[in-house]
């Protein structure tokens, strides 16, 4: 999925119904840093919770997230729950 965004409405909203009826594995990249809040109408945070939401198997992020620890209890969660659901 390009990209994925923690939002519903507006940006990729057909793919996103698409991706809720989708029975397969689903793989997304994040559509921005942490730091660009204008990339995340509902926070970062968000993004973990569509993702839970798609079933979504993996998580690309940037470098950023991993060379300045900004959101290690959101991956770690996030890696936990999908190695239970998306097997």
């Amino acid at each position: 999925m390009w990209w994925i965004s923690g939002g519903d409405s507006g940006f990729q909203a057909d793919l996103l119904a698409a991706m809720e009826k989708y029975p397969g594995d689903i793989y997304a990249q994040v559509v921005g840093r942490p730091d660009q809040v204008n990339c995340f109408s509902n926070g970062y945070a968000a993004v973990f919770e569509q993702a839970r939401r798609l079933g979504v198997r993996y998580i690309e992020p940037w470098d950023y997230e991993f060379v300045n620890f900004t959101s290690d209890n959101l991956f770690e969660d996030y890696n936990k729950w999908s190695k239970i659901n998306c097997q």
